[in-house]
């Protein structure tokens, strides 16, 4: 086998693969553009509309059963407008209130219900403050009994409580932005490798093309390895975009006064950059060896997009694992492929990560990577896929 005609497949493949708008939309833009959208649009939004909602003097409907003396006052200084309404509850899904305030039961035990929506930023807010106000005017009353008792109103907190997180502030943020970011790198990974796969094998078994690469001076072996380089190319160039597209956009998120309470504390160095993409090698290795395979079988680009649905779902479920709360990286998870590489990178972000689970991950998917690899090289050497019509 020659290297050097190997290279010339390689060359001649990438060439293709920047003539292809798809693949580089796939491969270069989405990369470059899904970080700053979705991690600092979406962050910048939620904090403008929570400080909005929190400065805002929000609407509070009002039905009193029974009398409820100190409430209106309550919910005043609390920064509420309450106001009389027959219906709290519909004054909420009708959006005529924030939320809602209904007093029932028996003066000498009344029954306070928040009407809310939780679908409602706004509608949240403004129900914590009513909840606060209220439990700030229980207090007021019990107090004034014990007083008017003779009680000392100490006998309310015989002890204090207080928790305390042990979690650095750089290990919240890891935490926090860790979980999107793997989940949105494994992703991004498969994508902007489908397009390059499809278009290497079913692409040209449609276009005719196939077998005159065949015909050329150049084995079996070489074929494959030019056109395996080059789709694991495509797939790692994506990580690599993405990572960066990372960097970036916590560096220029550090001047927004929104988004620097969170990028200030991420241990994003140059270390956990290597190590992330030390990471996602032997998985760049292992999607590209599937989707060649995969896309091998298929007769049409569009047969070979339906074969590789079936593999989307599958990575998405594995990686979304990473995202539930509770799930650590040990000796058995970080043998399942694309689960440890995601849960992998939540750990690095949050300085969490131990040596062991990653040599683990690393050399699990090494074996996969490797497997898949043979695998795809026997795929090619089949007259009966190469040809199928």
């Amino acid at each position: 086998m020659s290297l050097r005609t190997a290279w010339v497949i390689y060359r001649k493949e990438i060439l293709d693969l920047l003539r292809d708008r798809r693949t580089l939309i796939s491969m270069v833009v989405l990369p470059l553009l899904v970080m700053p959208l979705l991690i600092g649009g979406l962050s910048y939004f939620m904090a403008r509309t929570e400080r909005k909602a929190r400065e805002t003097a929000h609407p509070i409907a009002v039905r009193r059963e029974i009398p409820l003396s100190g409430l209106l006052e309550a919910l005043s200084d609390a920064g509420l407008v309450p106001e009389e309404a027959p219906e709290p509850r519909t004054a909420v899904s009708e959006k005529r209130a924030e939320a809602g305030v209904e007093v029932a039961g028996s003066e000498a035990q009344p029954r306070v219900k928040i009407y809310l929506d939780r679908t409602r930023t706004t509608s949240e807010v403004a129900a914590n403050r009513v909840e606060l106000a209220l439990n700030r005017l229980k207090e007021q009353r019990v107090r004034e009994g014990l007083h008017s008792m003779g009680v000392s109103s100490e006998v309310l907190t015989p002890f204090a409580v207080e928790k305390v997180n042990i979690a650095t502030p750089k290990r919240m943020a890891g935490f926090f932005l860790g979980t999107l970011l793997g989940y949105l790198m494994v992703l991004l990974m498969l994508t902007g490798g489908t397009y390059p796969a499809i278009d290497m094998t079913a692409g040209e078994k449609e276009r005719r093309t196939l077998e005159i690469l065949l015909a050329a001076p150049a084995s079996r072996e070489e074929v494959v390895l030019g056109k395996m380089g080059a789709t694991i190319t495509a797939v790692f160039v994506t990580a690599i975009l993405t990572v960066t597209s990372f960097g970036v956009t916590f560096a220029l998120g550090a001047r927004v006064a929104e988004f620097r309470a969170v990028t200030s504390q991420l241990p994003v160095d140059v270390p956990a950059v290597l190590l992330i993409l030390v990471t996602l090698f032997p998985l760049s290795v292992l999607f590209a060896s599937i989707l060649l395979a995969l896309s091998l079988t298929a007769r049409s680009y569009k047969e070979a997009q339906s074969y590789l649905t079936p593999l989307m779902f599958l990575v998405i479920m594995l990686a979304m694992v990473s995202t539930l709360p509770g799930v650590e990286l040990g000796p058995r998870l970080a043998v399942i492929p694309v689960l440890n590489a995601s849960q992998l990178i939540k750990e690095i972000l949050m300085g969490a990560a131990s040596p062991v689970t990653i040599a683990v991950t690393f050399g699990a998917n090494l074996a996969y990577a490797t497997g898949a690899f043979l695998y795809a090289v026997w795929m090619f050497k089949r007259e009966s896929v190469l040809f199928r019509i």
